[in-house]
C-alpha cells in the first residue's frame, strides 16, 4: 500500500498477512464490532483505512459490507436508511458534506451507531451537527506503516478530550521522543513513535528509507509530532517538515487549522510556512469558505486574535476555491507551499 506522498513522493508499504490481520484485530476489540453490523464502504479500497480498518474487520466478523464506487453525500445518506447501516468510516470533510446535505435532516440515521473519522481532528461544529441527530464518533490517528490505525478515541471521550486523537490501539505502542531519542516527558511535542504487530516490516525496494524508518529498538518513527496528556492521550502537533520556525519560535499548523475549522463559514483550514527576510518564515492560512458565507481574510485575522499566541497568527489568509487533498482527503501542502511559498 502507498503511503500517502503529503510531505515527497509516495512509497510502497510492504504490509504482511500478519499486519493486516493485528490491525483488524485491534479493530474488533476497540470499535466493538459484531457480526450483525452492517458497514457502508464510502471511501476507496486503494487507501489502507478503508482496507485495514474498514473492510477487512468486517470480513472477520462475518459482518456485511456495502460496498460504494465512490462518495455522493446524497447516495450516501440514503444508503445508510435503505441498507440500515450501522458502521460508517470517513474523513472529516465527508462528514461536513453530509451535514450540509438537503436529504440530511429528513434521512432514518437511527441505525448507525459506530462512525469512526481519521485524517484530521473533527470541528465542533461537525460534533455538533451529529449530536443533534444523536451520532458521535470514535476518532484515530494512524498511518499507512501501521495498517493503519495507532491510537483511538472512544465516543464517550470525544467531548472531554476535545482535539485528541486517543490511546493506542490494544495491540499497539505508542510514545514520544524528543531530538536524541530519549522519551519526553508528559505534556512536551516530540516526534511520535509507534510499535506492535501491526507496524510494517519496511519500504518496497527501499532499504535506506526503511532503515530510517526505525529506531535501534524496532520503533518506527512516524516523522510526526504530537504530545501526551497526563491521561496518556495523544494530541496531533502535525508533521516534523510541515513545523513553521518563525523567529525562532516553533508554530504548528495543526492548532492554527483547529482553531480556523471552528470559525463559521470555514470549511477547510491548512496552514504552510513562506519564506520571510525579518523572521525566517511566517504562517500562512489557506481556507476554503461555505457558499454565501460572509467571510473574508480581515475578518479571520480578527476571530483568531486573542485565541492564540499573537506570532502565531498567519501574516496573510489566502481564500481559495479548493485545497489539493490525496485519494484519503490529506491536504497536499507541497502544493500549497509550490503555489504560495515562493
Amino acid at each position: 500500500m502507498y503511503t500517502s506522498g503529503t510531505t515527497g513522493r509516495a512509497k510502497g508499504a510492504v504490509l504482511t498477512h500478519g499486519n493486516l490481520t493485528w490491525v483488524a484485530l485491534n479493530c474488533v476489540v476497540d470499535y466493538d464490532i459484531v457480526s450483525t453490523d452492517v458497514a457502508l464502504m464510502i471511501s476507496p479500497l486503494f487507501h489502507v483505512a478503508s482496507l485495514g480498518m474498514g473492510a477487512l474487520p468486517v470480513i472477520l466478523k462475518g459482518a456485511t459490507m456495502v460496498l460504494e464506487k465512490g462518495f455522493e453525500p446524497g447516495r450516501a445518506l440514503s444508503q445508510i436508511e435503505r441498507h440500515r447501516v450501522t458502521m460508517l468510516s470517513g474523513v472529516p470533510t465527508t462528514y461536513q458534506l453530509m451535514a450540509d446535505h438537503p436529504n440530511w435532516a429528513s434521512t432514518d440515521l437511527s441505525t448507525l451507531g459506530k462512525l469512526t473519522c481519521g485524517g484530521s481532528a473533527v470541528p465542533a461544529r461537525i460534533l455538533d451537527a451529529y449530536e443533534r441527530r444523536g451520532l458521535s464518533f470514535s476518532q484515530g490517528y494512524g498511518m499507512t506503516e501501521a495498517s493503519p490505525g495507532a491510537t483511538s478515541l472512544p465516543p464517550s471521550m470525544t467531548r472531554a478530550k476535545q482535539g485528541s486523537v486517543g490511546l493506542p490501539h490494544f495491540f499497539t505502542e505508542v510514545r514520544i521522543v524528543d531530538e536524541h531519542g530519549a522519551r519526553a516527558p508528559r505534556g512536551t511535542v516530540g516526534e511520535i513513535e509507534v510499535a506492535g504487530p501491526n507496524v510494517f516490516p519496511g519500504y518496497h525496494g527501499l532499504p535506506a528509507a526503511t532503515a530510517d524508518a526505525f529506531t535501534a529498538d524496532g520503533w518506527f518513527r512516524s516523522g510526526d509530532l504530537g504530545r501526551l496528556d497526563a491521561d496518556g492521550y495523544l494530541y496531533i502537533s502535525g508533521r516534523i517538515k510541515d513545523m513553521i520556525i518563525s523567529g525562532g519560535e516553533n508554530i504548528y499548523p495543526v492548532e492554527l487549522e483547529q482553531v480556523l475549522s471552528e470559525i463559521d463559514g470555514v470549511t477547510g483550514a491548512a496552514v504552510i510556512g513562506v519564506p520571510d527576510e525579518r523572521w525566517g518564515e511566517v504562517p500562512w492560512a489557506v481556507v476554503t469558505v461555505r457558499d454565501g458565507a460572509s467571510v473574508d481574510t480581515d475578518s479571520l485575522r480578527a476571530q483568531l486574535d486573542g485565541r492564540i499566541a499573537r506570532y502565531k497568527l498567519p501574516k496573510r489568509v489566502v481564500i481559495v476555491d479548493e485545497l489539493p487533498r490525496t485519494a484519503s482527503g490529506k491536504v497536499r501542502k507541497a502544493d500549497l507551499r509550490a503555489r504560495f511559498g515562493s
